[in-house]
């Protein structure tokens, strides 16, 4: 795994793009930070963090799809799959180099704190905790666009696919607040769901049975909920999308303290999917190559 690590990180340098995206960060770290601390001559932090969250959310696909791209290109996917190390390796030291390249202008924003120290106290437990937070949101988020990435060949599509991923779990508190007043809106998207899933299990198990039956009981129990027990769709629905809102989570580190909750979720999600990423591969390597 550290072969493919130094291997990975190495080549973000080699070209512009590892340059380029620290150069990124860095500028727009910059001018956030005049324009929050300087101008207005604030020594909190926070508000840099919480801005910086759309800057994440539209940079690291671009980060996890280029891990993937060049696997179809000048034969890096038959080199990689020669080599003798099991594909868990090879997906974590790719993601390791990738987190690596994350991490630091994230860590460059650790020395503001002393130099807003002219502007007013600091709260250095309060800005370096928000700091680690936003850290690691970061490495689940990640993780999730790794794992998009996996699954698609094309550079753009994966990043596409990432993007409109991360639009919808940054909506996910204003969908929430939505549906706690029109549950009419939580049954509508239920049954979608329910249809499109059975739908799909049916078409994969070619069988209209299965595709029936997995569509219909859960549209006719979502149905029952309606009309019985409408706070599933008022208060039970918003509270479980507020739980998964990845990016929501973020406040509670901005508010000073050290959110454990949030923190084993943002662990959790990261396992979940690189996991994901080693045990359902896209593609198979070819016979002989890594292991899987």
């Amino acid at each position: 795994m550290t072969a493919i690590y130094q291997r990975e990180l190495r080549s973000y340098f080699v070209g512009m793009f590892g340059w380029f995206y620290l150069a990124l960060w860095l500028a727009v770290g910059g001018v956030l930070t005049a324009i929050y601390n300087l101008i207005s001559a604030s020594s909190d932090l926070t508000y840099l963090f919480q801005q910086s969250v759309w800057l994440l959310i539209l940079t690291l696909p671009f980060l996890a799809a280029r891990c993937f791209e060049e696997r179809t290109s000048s034969g890096m996917e038959l080199w990689l799959a020669s080599l003798p190390v099991s594909r868990k390796n090879l997906i974590l030291g790719k993601y390791f180099a990738a987190l690596t390249v994350f991490a630091i202008p994230v860590l460059f924003t650790a020395i503001y704190p002393p130099l807003l120290a002219n502007y007013g106290e600091v709260s250095y437990g309060a800005t370096y905790t928000a700091l680690g937070g936003f850290f690691i949101m970061g490495a689940a988020w990640l993780a999730i666009c790794f794992f998009v990435s996996s699954r698609v060949r094309r550079f753009r599509t994966a990043v596409l696919l990432s993007l409109l991923f991360g639009v919808i779990l940054y909506l996910l508190p204003l969908l929430a607040t939505i549906l706690s007043y029109l549950p009419l809106i939580g049954f509508a998207i239920c049954v979608v769901v329910a249809l499109s899933v059975g739908s799909v299990i049916g078409l994969r198990r070619r069988s209209w049975w299965w595709g029936l039956l997995l569509s219909v009981v859960p549209t006719a129990l979502f149905t029952v909920g309606y009309f019985l027990l409408p706070t599933v769709y008022t208060v039970w629905i918003p509270k479980g999308i507020r739980a998964i809102s990845l990016f929501a989570r973020f406040d509670g580190f901005c508010s000073g303290h050290l959110d454990i909750p949030a923190t084993v979720f943002y662990l959790g999600v990261l396992v979940i999917f690189i996991c994901f990423v080693v045990q359902y591969p896209a593609m198979q390597t070819k016979k002989g190559g890594a292991k899987q």
